[in-house]
């Protein structure tokens, strides 16, 4: 469901078994589906990813010969999206900007499946997707891929997230304040633990060492770290989970970051912010080999840098 400018929920939704790319199209509405959650885009914005997820999978269904299998995992995804970029504005009159529109709407979508450590990306692909996009964007009067009361849901949504993470790090670094080394301490105990990969006095792999082998000898607050909504936890990714709750009690992760991104797009428009400027701050980065040592996929950030408000002078 989305929501148009009356307030009224429109129904939109993608179908994968309507293309012989089933997977990759699932793939794509899995994100658009949680984007849309995640930013509370409007109806009318959101109808342009549905279009452009349409767009992609109509395109990819003739251009494979086995369209079947691609995926956000398939090495041979990026060269046929380079390509459907390239060719996608021909469809369209001189000057549209439905072409780029469509296009970044693609990429965003697989920006944010890179974004997700445990969800698997083409490297090249997720390369591709945070670069330029091929397709020209037209010409004529500004017309963004978002209206203004979408580009203020967004960056309200995005000032959340970052002081829901400024939150989650300043408490974490507190608590890591309590603890000492766990050979000290208690391997169990998570102050220790924090203590010790903040101050890089221990590697996270070591952690996974020192842990009871079945998640029922843990202790009580380990377990309840790793689970599931059901309430259950993942017996053979647990040592993994666990880790990487640990280290983003510290550190951002990259889907921390696309907050961040949606702030930095946003720096140059004037008001958006609620009448404040943005100014670079910054977050602090993993000792050597914390992050990615840490499992689960665990990519430390490509940058230590973050945003904070302050006020217009």
């Amino acid at each position: 469901m989305a929501v148009n400018d009356q307030g009224r929920e429109r129904l939109q939704y993608i179908d994968p078994g309507d293309y012989r790319c089933s997977r990759l199209a699932a793939e794509l509405a899995d994100e658009w589906v949680e984007y849309v959650d995640a930013t509370g885009l409007s109806a009318s914005a959101s109808r342009d990813y549905v279009r452009a997820v349409d767009l992609v999978c109509a395109a990819m269904d003739t251009a494979s010969e086995d369209s079947a299998a691609l995926s956000l995992e398939s090495v041979d995804l990026m060269p046929l999206l380079a390509r459907w970029e390239r060719i996608l504005s021909a469809a369209y009159g001189e000057g549209s900007r439905q072409p780029g529109m469509a296009a970044s709407g693609v990429r965003t979508l697989i920006v944010r499946r890179d974004d997700h450590v445990e969800r698997r990306v083409d490297e090249s692909l997720a390369r591709f997707a945070r670069g330029m996009t091929l397709t020209g964007w037209g010409e004529g009067a500004e017309r963004d891929e978002f209206s203004r009361a979408d580009k203020q849901a967004l960056v309200k949504a995005a000032w959340s997230s970052v002081h829901a993470l400024e939150k989650r790090l300043a408490e974490g670094w507190a608590l890591a304040d309590q603890g000492r080394h766990p050979d000290k301490g208690d391997w169990l105990d998570v102050p220790d633990l924090l203590w010790g990969l903040s101050r890089g006095a221990i590697l996270p792999r070591q952690i996974g060492d020192r842990l009871p082998p079945t998640t029922a000898l843990w202790p009580t607050v380990l377990r309840e770290m790793i689970l599931r909504k059901d309430g259950t936890v993942a017996p053979r990714r647990a040592r993994r989970d666990l880790i990487w709750q640990l280290v983003r009690r510290l550190y951002p992760t990259n889907l921390d970051l696309h907050a961040l991104r949606v702030l930095l797009d946003g720096c140059h428009r004037a008001r958006l912010g609620g009448g404040h400027q943005l100014r670079s701050v910054g977050y602090r980065v993993p000792p050597e080999g914390c992050a990615s040592d840490a499992g689960q996929g665990a990519r430390p950030p490509r940058a230590s840098s973050g945003l904070s408000r302050r006020p217009r002078g």
